[in-house]
């Protein structure tokens, strides 16, 4: 250090002590003076470290013990400096016992360890806590859990963790850029300390992802009340500038009293309640029981099954075929996923798509279904076949895809041989860049755009108007019952005037018997689809089914 080295000595029968020019250099003394009392060292030691370096010191003098302690001293300027002090005992035999010693000024030192500690300090809790929001991450909460139950005993209370997923996040993102989702991420941070006890932990464990861990929990009735208002809490709107934004948020709940008994993981099962809470519709709280695990096992074993069919080929097309409604003239043919398992038989969509979405795997299915009809009209038109056009399901997962017209173009799709029926229309009122360029794109293909599930789905008729797409298609849930059911014609009949208003064709599905057909024709819609005409069917039955067709000059024959 700066101070460098000094030298001092101390007579024990003298009281005496001499300090060379270096230590009262050290020490900011002017007058020279080398020869001082013994005890005027005592006086330069900083008040807060004095009492224990002198009572080191005497014990030192007692026993004969060499002298070593690091210590602050203030010199006569009124500076702290940092001092390690070291001194020999030796029985002198002209003098008497003394010390020789030397002092080290090592307060550059002291401020360098004393600012890596800060630094390393920062670092440690950086390594354990979420830089944007402030809390815990994921490594203390393990950490914390880890040491609650090592000294937690049996009769210790119950412990709870809350898994907390922010809904409709992604939107926020997706529409007003990152630094609103960080302070949606922080806004929610907030709610979730002020509505949890003091004692809890939450921390933030992924994207937009908390988890609260409770010690001494309270009983579940009070736990639930604490999930429905930080449910209410977070899904009251809030500002980010002039923008109002709007979440919500689903919990998983799990409890355990006392110990977790081995195999517990509650981390695990709070995350097994969420799915259910998501699934049972947003903004819910489920507590985990067991049957969970059951269902979470099912999920696993169909979802490793599923990806060996998507790897084996099992995952194939049936074609529905759709007719002008005044001609009965095959017009088109609807794209439906198949799953033709080795394991389970023939699978419909309804009964593994859920599984396919919890896996990512939408894009790749609508991917699939797309290559797989090319492949199969490129067959049908081989043997000579007039094919109608096939519409094919694209999900809004594909169409917030950035890569999806990179994609489209390596395929190099037949013009106005495909349409793009779009699935989840809800999606449409949020629509964002990704979307918007890939509409321009698939229209400058060529692709024709249907709306799908019409009058079930929630698109607005604003949403129809900018998309402006071919065609509509009537739900089947509305189609089915207007053979007994006036109101439910009456609804068709005006669905079938809105597409009319807006020049868009309206397909009807769920043309489940020939009596729906003169009904359908009266209400001027134009395409039909539906058990009543035509089953879907594979590819082998869809060509055998449009052979039979060229006898008939395309039109099917009503029996």
């Amino acid at each position: 250090g700066a101070g460098g080295m000094a030298r001092w000595e101390y007579s024990l029968n003298e009281n005496q002590a001499f300090w060379d020019d270096r230590l009262l250099a050290m020490l900011g003394i002017t007058d020279g003076e080398n020869h001082r009392a013994g005890d005027a060292w005592a006086s330069f030691i900083h008040p807060d470290d004095r009492a224990g370096v002198v009572a080191h010191s005497e014990e030192c003098l007692e026993q004969g013990k060499d002298v070593a302690r690091d210590y602050r001293m203030v010199t006569a300027d009124g500076a702290v400096i940092h001092v390690r002090s070291r001194g020999k005992y030796v029985e002198d035999e002209e003098t008497g016992p003394r010390y020789y010693g030397v002092n080290f000024d090592i307060t550059e030192d002291k401020l360098r360890a004393q600012e890596l500690e800060i630094a390393r300090a920062g670092l440690e809790h950086e390594s354990r806590h979420d830089a944007l929001t402030g809390l815990a991450n994921r490594r203390r909460l393990d950490e914390v859990y880890t040491e609650h139950i090592e000294i937690m005993s049996e009769k210790s209370g119950r412990l709870a963790v809350l898994h907390f997923d922010v809904d409709l996040f992604k939107q926020i993102n997706d529409t007003m850029g990152h630094d609103a989702g960080d302070a949606t991420l922080r806004h929610v941070a907030t709610i979730l300390q002020k509505n949890t006890p003091d004692s809890a932990l939450v921390s933030r464990v992924g994207g937009d992802e908390f988890v609260a861990l409770l010690f001494n929990a309270p009983e579940d009735a009070l736990l639930d009340e604490m999930a429905a208002h930080i449910i209410r809490e977070v899904s009251r709107p809030f500002y980010y500038g002039p923008q109002e934004c709007n979440i919500g948020t689903s919990i998983g709940i799990s409890v355990v009293d006392g110990l977790p008994t081995a195999g517990t993981n509650l981390f695990i099962n709070a995350d097994l309640a969420l799915y259910e809470a998501k699934k049972a519709g947003r903004g819910r709280h489920r507590f985990y029981d067991t049957t969970m695990s059951e269902d979470a096992r099912r999920r696993k074993n169909s979802s490793d099954a599923l990806l060996a069919g998507f790897d084996q080929g099992e995952i194939t097309c049936y074609y529905q075929p759709q007719f002008d409604a005044t001609t009965l003239e095959v017009t088109g043919l609807e794209a439906l996923v198949r799953w033709e398992s080795a394991k389970y038989g023939l699978m419909m969509p309804d009964e593994f798509l859920q599984t396919a979405g919890d896996m990512g795997l939408i894009a790749q299915f609508d991917d699939l279904v797309l290559r797989r009809s090319l492949y199969d009209v490129g067959v049908w038109e081989k043997a000579g076949l007039v094919v109608p056009r096939v519409s094919v399901n694209v999900s809004a997962n594909r169409l917030n895809d950035p890569e999806l017209g990179a994609h489209l173009s390596r395929l190099n799709l037949p013009s106005r041989k495909i349409t793009f029926e779009l699935l989840e229309s809800a999606f449409l009122d949020a629509r964002n860049d990704v979307i918007e360029r890939n509409l321009k794109i698939i229209g400058e293909m060529g692709i024709d755009i249907e709306i799908d599930d019409f009058g079930s789905g929630h698109a607005s008729i604003a949403s129809l108007l900018e998309i402006a797409p071919k065609r509509l298609k009537i739900d089947r849930s509305l189609v089915a019952p207007i053979v007994d059911h006036q109101r439910q014609r009456d609804l068709v009949k005006i669905i079938i005037g809105i597409g009319r208003m807006l020049d868009i064709r309206v397909v009807a599905e769920g043309v489940e018997t020939a009596a729906h057909v003169p009904i359908l024709q009266e209400l001027g819609c134009c395409y039909l689809q539906g058990f009543g005409l035509a089953r879907p069917m594979d590819a082998q039955a869809t060509e055998m089914f449009l052979s039979g067709l060229a006898e008939t000059g395309g039109v099917l024959k009503l029996a």
